[in-house]
């Protein structure tokens, strides 16, 4: 799902009795130079941060983001070399 007040894909960990829990673990990504991504967890109704153990499988997670980020950046780097030369073919006159 997707975190309505930050708008970045977060998931909410369900109980053994398959109940939703309390807490919900979100995958911001900071548009700071680099791009990176921060995962934590928080409190679902009141937004505070909590402790949060990260598993092996987190850790993986975290390397395939980073390679879809790498790939994101390719695409756009690409485009933005495409439009260049659209404008500079006259393609938009």
């Amino acid at each position: 799902s997707t975190c309505t007040s930050t708008g970045f894909p977060s998931f909410v960990p369900l109980r053994p009795d398959g109940s939703e829990s309390e807490s919900e673990v979100v995958n911001a990504l900071l548009q700071e130079a680099p791009a990176s991504l921060e995962y934590f967890s928080r409190n679902r109704r009141t937004g505070e941060r909590l402790e949060w153990s990260v598993s092996a499988a987190a850790l993986h997670a975290d390397f395939e983001m980073s390679r879809t980020i790498q790939l994101a950046r390719e695409l756009e780097a690409a485009d933005a070399e495409e439009e260049e030369a659209d404008l500079a073919g006259g393609a938009w006159s």
